[in-house]
């Protein structure tokens, strides 16, 4: 074995503010323009483990 890789990738491990709702990143996708910046509750983001291993022999 000449080299051995690990890396590991954490998305959305933890959301640093004084925001109380369930998700601080409010939808815009919304075509309404009334509706922009509405916080209608949604489910927060999961998070997202990546693990790659990479060995050379």
């Amino acid at each position: 074995m000449q080299e051995a890789y690990i890396n590991l990738l954490i998305n959305n491990l933890y959301v640093w503010t004084k925001y109380t709702g369930q998700d601080p990143e409010i939808s815009m996708s919304n075509s309404d323009p009334f509706a922009i910046g509405y916080d209608d509750a949604r489910i927060p983001r999961s998070w997202e483990f990546t693990v790659t291993f990479n060995v050379t022999f």
